[in-house]
């Protein structure tokens, strides 16, 4: 021990106790310990690492799976299906393979591929337990020409490090890892680009292509996966320090009837075509289910993907009610997203209260088709900021019976609750939501009127005249990332009206909206959004204001819908 803390391992005592387990004997242990002490990872002299809980093999000449790189594991199980055809690119020893292929209920089909032959024999031995074929070559080039547009998830975790930075990283991943493990290319990213730009060839319809990238470099990486056709979300984990970019690839087009009477020998084409028709009648429901469940527009998107997915390896001919069928998939791809949503959070209940979900942003002069379906009913972004706050069960429970008037007794199986409990759950849900969210004036031309004059007064800076519009109990929830300085909750008029002063300097790039269907606005510098700010109006006052301010997200929404200037 008195060696390792000389050679300036911090942990000693811990690594003592690994190493006294993995020698054989005195004098193995003498030689562990000098590698050890020596410099070489604690990994490759012990031969193992963990990794999401299993114990990974690796060695000398290995890239060592990092514990960031489990929040990459953790995003790729919650996006396969039993039976999914899972791809580890860039596989190295085959850590996150083994570890989705581990994780997810029913298997999966496990390839993985990597140009180190090193690497290889340790992901061999990792991946045996899951029935993982390994392949050797540069990227794509390694794979069988089968596999191409059958990829639900291809998980990478490619080189990231720019080559000028490489003197910079600690000397056990500089001087015993392999270069080619390490090293993007002048910015990082010259895998990431060569990953995105033949993904949608490999993927499966709607196949998600999940990369780790850092978040400095992650808009980058963005733009790859959406210059490859793809469409695209990132995702963080605080703890971890981790970041991966996430891509959609497109639903098939239905069948054109040529291409289909080509192949009408196995009929495959023209029962996709006709399947593909049927899901795209149920698309739009599906996705206002999945928006109201998630209060997210891309993991909305996600889940319905997920539930095509599904649907295309059924035998559909069985299905007597395919919209139920489908609500009930996409239920449950959305329950699943939740809880994992609810288990990262080291403090659920404090973070739902500034959480505001992403907003629907369309005109007061017209609404687009797609979003009448989303904004049926009403769902005002106050409520949908209330809905964070319910449990998963709850939020289930509430959006399918009081939004779809799904039965309790066919919601009850997707909680595993009986009929009953699953209405109480129901039931305090909606109290919850009704002393929260109070309905709006039904009158949009009311609403304006009370928005217009709290930016009027804001403007002038009539202190008074702002507390006039506000509710005495008004609620202004703002959500500007998490840690964000924006990020806070106020109460009370007076409150409320104080911070609200300074919103006056926004007034001249103030552009009306409607957000989720009611009265707000969106503030606009230089054709960038800087804040979108929604409104719940009761009886010509102002009692709730949704303010979304992380620049983050800002930077995903779509201006298009919004009235001209001027």
């Amino acid at each position: 021990m008195e060696r390792l803390r000389a050679a300036g391992c911090v942990f000693a005592e811990e690594e003592a106790d690994l190493l006294v387990a993995a020698a054989t004997d005195d004098g193995h242990l003498a030689e562990l310990v000098a590698r050890r002490a020596a410099g070489e990872p604690l990994e490759h002299v012990v031969g193992w690492a963990e990794f999401c809980g299993l114990r990974v093999e690796v060695g000398a000449g290995a890239f060592v799976p990092r514990r960031r790189s489990e929040f990459l594991a953790e995003e790729a199980v919650a996006l396969a299906g039993p039976g999914a055809v899972v791809l580890d690119l860039c596989c190295g020893v085959g850590a996150l393979g083994a570890a989705v292929a581990s994780q997810v209920p029913g298997g999966v089909e496990l390839h993985a591929a990597d140009i180190d032959p090193a690497a290889l024999a340790y992901a061999r031995r990792n991946m045996a337990p899951y029935g993982g074929a390994v392949w050797e070559g540069d990227l794509y080039g390694a794979l069988p020409a089968g596999l191409r547009g059958r990829v639900d998830v291809l998980v990478v975790n490619a080189p990231y490090v720019p080559t000028e930075e490489i003197g910079l990283m600690p000397s056990e991943a500089r001087d015993h890892e392999p270069l080619v493990s390490l090293d993007g290319g002048a910015d990082g990213l010259d895998v990431h680009r060569r990953v995105a730009a033949d993904a949608v060839r490999w993927l499966a319809p709607g196949g998600r292509l999940l990369i780790e990238t850092s978040a400095r470099q992650a808009p980058l990486t963005a733009s790859a996966l959406t210059s490859g056709g793809l469409s695209v979300r990132a995702v963080t984990s605080e703890e971890r320090y981790a970041t991966v970019v996430i891509g959609t690839a497109p639903v098939t087009a239905p069948v054109t009837p040529t291409v289909a009477a080509s192949v009408t020998a196995s009929g495959t084409a023209s029962v996709t075509a006709s399947l593909a028709e049927r899901f795209e009648e149920h698309r739009s429901r599906l996705r206002a289910v999945s928006y109201r469940m998630l209060g997210s527009l891309s993991e909305a998107d996600d889940a319905v993907q997920e539930a095509w997915l599904r649907l295309d390896r059924t035998d559909a001919t069985g299905i007597e009610n395919l919209g139920g069928w489908l609500t009930t998939v996409v239920s449950r791809v959305c329950l699943n997203l939740l809880r994992s949503r609810e288990q990262r959070r080291e403090d659920p209940m404090e973070r739902a209260e500034t959480r505001v979900p992403d907003p629907l942003i369309g005109s007061e002069r017209r609404i687009d088709p797609e979003q009448e379906v989303l904004l049926a009913d009403s769902v005002g972004l106050a409520l949908m900021v209330v809905m964070e706050s319910l449990s998963p069960a709850e939020r289930l429970a509430f959006v399918l019976h009081d939004m779809f008037a799904v039965p309790f007794d066919e919601i009850a199986p997707l909680i595993e609750k009986t009929s009953a409990a699953t209405r109480q759950l129901a039931t305090r849900a909606r109290r919850k939501v009704r002393a929260q969210a109070p309905a709006p004036d039904p009158d949009l031309a009311r609403q304006r009127e009370a928005v217009d004059a709290f930016f009027a007064a804001a403007r002038d800076g009539r202190f008074e005249a702002l507390v006039s519009v506000l509710d005495p109990d008004v609620v202004l929830r703002s959500d500007g990332g998490v840690g964000g300085a924006l990020t806070v909750v106020l109460g009370g008029a007076r409150t409320v009206a104080g911070q609200a002063v300074t919103y006056g300097s926004l007034s001249p790039f103030v552009r009306p909206a409607l957000i989720n269907g009611a009265a707000g606005v969106v503030v606009v510098r230089k054709d960038r959004a800087v804040s979108v700010m929604a409104f719940t109006v009761v009886g010509g006052k102002i009692v709730a204001i949704d303010v979304l301010s992380d620049p983050e997200r800002l930077k995903s929404l779509d201006l298009t819908a919004l009235d001209p200037q001027g």
